[in-house]
């Protein structure tokens, strides 16, 4: 069995809110903090029916934006309380799902989503059947959810202020929410209808930051200089020598696709900025990377990122590319990586090789994938460097004179 306990829960019920129902008598259903509701919104724990949970969040290179949390879950069903024709349980599209793991004495949430589709397997003569639920975070209602007008929305307001109004538009509760305040400033709000996610996903890009769901279920906007600070965290450190955190295996990598020479940023009703490097053309023919209908207000700072995402991108680089851990075992240090380390958290990876060399790479996390069983935990990081360089003062890593690059 592995050493962190895994839950898996379904409420059934919809919503972006997983606080706990507001149940009189219940002793989670606590003022402040819990939703209204009933004893059939309290989340019924299916982890005695888990047969296999494979979670997949965040994204595998740094010019993508944050894909959408997806989670896979299959139950065993013995006694037909899951068969959708005459069972128990009645699931439909958006339900709650919930996998958390405790370890130590405190729960993890590894992924807060809804229903998208379940599949209900049964052969004849069989001694039981299976459930599988296909599930999505958050991001699937920020798509569903459309708008037209923000409260507010004049120009001027940072990313972060007016993404923050964009989730009032759409009822996104404010307990849901971690925001960054924002180093860009936004032109007034178009007032035209489009999903929710689109919205936020463009004010990222805008401010060349990032925005995802968490593992509990919240809205995550990382501002630009935040995203450059990253770096400079203190690192958990993983190392094939049997000091530090062991891993299973590193995939090293370097990915042409990540190289850009050409870099081309459009403000809403402003120009091109066009901003290129010879010497990386010269060497690596032209790679074009195209950005338009941002929001910043002024062409200089659309040029400013241009030249930010150039002076990052023109050269290759080794990365990285894949960490993987087994945290079956009760090792405390490496079930906390598992568990703790989240998009943007520092990593040192290091690499031995026999004639006594090493290869040492400080990178961030950009995707996290789970694989769990009852015998089994797993677990993959994706890595990258950030997509902007900054210098920061004082810095080991970032505050390197000659090397380091000043960021906008």
């Amino acid at each position: 069995m592995p050493a962190p306990t895994v839950e898996t829960t379904i409420r059934f019920a919809g919503g972006p809110s997983f606080g706990n129902a507001m149940v009189l008598g219940d002793p989670l259903g606590k003022l402040g903090e819990a939703v209204l509701g009933t004893s059939a919104n309290v989340p019924v724990d299916f982890s005695d029916k888990t047969r296999k949970v494979s979670i997949s969040r965040g994204r595998t290179r740094v010019l993508d934006k944050f894909e959408a949390g997806i989670c896979s879950i299959e139950l065993v069903d013995l006694d037909g309380s899951l068969d959708p024709s005459s069972g128990t349980y009645d699931i439909k599209p958006l339900h709650q799902v919930r996998v958390a793991a405790s370890y130590g004495g405190s729960k993890r949430f590894l992924f807060s989503g809804y229903i998208i589709s379940w599949t209900y397997n049964f052969k004849k003569g069989a001694a039981a059947a299976f459930l599988s639920l296909q599930c999505m975070d958050g991001f699937r209602l920020l798509n569903l959810a459309k708008f037209t007008t923000v409260t507010g929305g004049a120009a001027g307001q940072t990313t972060g202020t007016r993404l923050g109004e964009v989730l009032d538009a759409i009822n996104w509760p404010a307990s849901q929410r971690d925001i960054d305040a924002g180093d860009t400033t936004v032109q007034a709000d178009s007032a035209t209808e489009r999903a929710a996610l689109d919205a936020v996903q463009l004010l990222a890009e805008t401010e060349l930051g990032g925005v995802f769901m968490t593992g509990d279920g919240n809205l995550k906007f990382v501002s630009r200089s935040e995203s450059i600070k990253a770096l400079d965290g203190t690192p958990t450190i993983f190392n094939d020598n049997g000091s530090n955190i062991g891993y299973e295996g590193i995939q090293l990598q370097i990915d042409e696709r990540l190289l850009r020479n050409k870099i081309s940023v459009t403000r809403s009703g402003g120009s091109a900025q066009v901003v290129s490097d010879a010497t990386s053309i010269t060497n690596y023919f032209e790679r074009n990377l195209n950005r338009s209908g941002l929001l910043m207000q002024t062409d200089s700072e659309a040029n400013s990122q241009a030249n930010a995402i150039l002076g990052a991108r023109k050269d290759p680089d080794l990365r990285v590319r894949e960490l993987k851990i087994d945290a079956t075992e009760d090792n405390a240090a490496r079930v906390a990586a598992a568990l703790d380390l989240d998009f943007y958290s520092p990593i040192t990876v290091n690499r031995s090789y026999p004639a006594g060399t090493t290869t040492q790479k400080t990178l961030t996390v950009q995707g996290i994938q789970h694989t769990i069983t009852p015998s089994s935990f797993k677990t993959t990081f994706t890595t990258t460097e950030p997509l902007v360089d900054g210098f920061i003062l004082g810095s080991s890593v970032q505050g390197i004179l000659g090397t380091s690059v000043l960021a906008y």
